[in-house]
């Protein structure tokens, strides 16, 4: 067997080629350090080190683990560290880092939470939508769940085929069950609303709306107003404004106003900035902290506000000395009272675009956690439709990592058992050396086309790479068996024939095996769909790169 001849072969010299740019793509990755996985609400890292950041180095010592980390558990003071490749500072003001990370994977491999760990949910909407509601479903958590900092969230549309429903996967490293609950069950359907008591004289009375006056009438508990009629449990648009009646009595008639909902706000402060933004957190006794942040509001909605509470009337607190509107601003999210707001008394008939929304909780990290799901919510808006969580998984870091040297150790055994058995079938030591060493050439190749498409490897990826893997070798073995035993039947073939005759019986068997696949990788359930496509991937590398070089080199070698 010539090198220099077979290097002249374009079969040969494109597997080689393929095998230099997967390895090129595998090599470790540059930079040093760990890469952060989630950072908690009430980190004094929060908001300056992100899900995803390489973490370096602190106060002099070279972060490797995360026991390295936990070093500085109980460390005050001022703490200096190096998130990718930037130096920056943070003051600890009690002990606790709230940081969790991992190690740099040793090849340039995107691995999913079966092997690193992490939270995955399946998520049906109630009703039956369009691939584009579903898109805009996902769009919704993607804003919510990157605010709320599970930055490395992964979304997928799933369609069953069976059924026709449409689902939606999410999956993050980061995070809890819990966390994840709370951030998709809710439809963030958010709404502000202000009461506003009007006198009545007999069953009539006079509702003022910024520069407008709507005369209405009584007549079985059913106002009449604007030409409309308003019921109990109903709401009708008075001057643009949604309205409804909350209670009537014998002398007034209470209204309630939605004066900005979810689709009125334009932005949520995330972190403060002076003289523009305002979000903080702050103790306000022993067992009590609070917090405040501003959203952004619409013209639309801000008018609201001022029509609504134009010639309110405004009492003096006796505790404080402050001022107040008569009625107070009460926020709804999913039609669940959130908190109420009191209102400045010079805010009056004011267009006001930067409300500030307020709450608390018993501790700090409560408080935080709260003001984070809010800010959460409120940031992606409400989803076009309401959904259901079907199932909900946390997957162990420690299993999927003892699984990921089970297998190395399995594919370095399989590889020894595969060298075994062709050395007692074909007694050839160098036909079983390069059968061999072709299945190893496959999983390089395979893996590098991952790592150039970044595609997730998990357990059913894994598993659609050791099918191939295995039918690899049948095929090895039926293009050797044609080249030995070929001439069987009555019509003689050179060798260059049978060679022929078998990749078109490969071609044949991996069109059907393809075909197969194809409905699985596109409208297939999540984990079908990643073993049919990292199938098919294999299949065309077989075809177009490994099985025409080893019919080359097998050629030569039997001549």
């Amino acid at each position: 067997m010539n090198i220099k001849n077979l290097l002249k072969e374009w079969r040969f010299l494109l597997l080689f080629f393929s095998l230099a740019i997967s390895i090129y793509l595998l090599i470790p990755l540059e930079g040093t350090g760990v890469i952060v996985k989630s950072v908690s609400p009430n980190s004094p890292f929060y908001g300056k080190l992100n899900p995803g950041e390489s973490l370096s180095w602190m106060n002099e010592i070279e972060i490797k683990n995360q026991d390295d980390i936990d070093k500085f558990q109980n460390f005050t003071g001022n703490l200096r560290f190096i998130h990718n490749g930037k130096l920056d500072i943070v003051f600890i003001e009690k002990p606790g880092l709230g940081i969790t990370v991992f190690q740099r994977q040793p090849f340039n491999l995107n691995f999913g939470i079966d092997l690193i760990g992490g939270t995955r949910a399946l998520i049906e909407p109630t009703e039956n939508v369009s691939d584009i509601v579903i898109q805009q479903i996902i769009a919704a958590f993607e804003t919510r769940i990157n605010t709320y900092g599970l930055k490395e969230a992964k979304f997928q549309q799933i369609n069953d085929i069976v059924t026709g429903k449409k689902y939606i996967q999410i999956e993050f490293a980061s995070g809890t069950k819990e966390e994840m609950r709370e951030l998709i069950e809710k439809q963030g359907k958010f709404e502000a609303k202000i009461p506003k008591l009007v006198k009545i004289n007999g069953d009539k009375g006079s509702l003022n709306l910024g520069n407008k006056s709507y005369e209405f009438f009584i007549i079985n508990n059913s106002i009449f107003i604007d030409s409309k009629t308003l019921e109990y449990n109903k709401s009708i648009e008075i001057s643009g404004i949604k309205t409804e009646v909350i209670n009537i009595t014998n002398d007034s008639v209470v209204f309630l106003f939605t004066v900005f909902s979810g689709s009125d706000i334009k932005s949520v402060c995330l972190v403060e900035q002076p003289n523009i933004c305002t979000s903080r957190i702050y103790q306000t006794g022993k067992n009590s902290w609070e917090f405040m942040f501003s959203v952004s509001i619409s013209d639309a909605g801000a008018k609201k506000f001022a029509d609504v509470t134009k010639g309110m009337n405004v009492y003096i607190d006796p505790r404080t000395g402050h001022s107040y509107l008569e009625s107070k601003l009460y926020l709804f999210l999913d039609d669940i009272l959130l908190n109420d707001l009191s209102i400045s008394g010079d805010l009056a008939g004011k267009i006001i675009t930067n409300p500030v929304i307020t709450g608390g909780g018993i501790t700090k990290a409560e408080a935080s956690q709260e003001m984070l799901k809010l800010k959460s919510i409120l940031q992606s808006g409400a989803l076009p439709v309401s959904v259901n969580i079907v199932k909900i998984d946390h997957i162990s870091a420690s299993l999927g990592s003892e699984f990921i040297q089970s297998s190395g150790t399995a594919v370095i055994i399989a590889l020894i058992m595969i060298f075994i058995f062709l050395s007692v079938r074909y007694r050839n030591l160098k036909l079983s050396s390069i059968m061999t060493l072709w299945t190893f050439f496959e999983l390089i190749i395979i893996l590098g086309a991952a790592a150039l498409i970044k595609w997730t490897l998990d357990l059913p990826t894994i598993v659609g790479i050791i099918t191939i893997l295995g039918t690899g070798i049948d095929v090895q073995i039926m293009i050797v068996d044609e080249i030995l035993h070929g001439n069987t039947s009555k019509e003689v073939y050179t060798i260059k024939q049978r060679i022929k005759k078998a990749l078109f019986m490969v071609f044949g068997s991996a069109s059907t095996v393809i075909a197969a696949m194809i409905p699985l990788a596109f409208i297939g359930m999540g984990v079908m769909r990643g073993f049919a496509i990292i199938t098919i991937i294999g299949i065309i590398i077989g075809l177009f790169i490994t099985r025409p070089a080893f019919a080359l080199i097998a050629e030569k070698i039997l001549k």
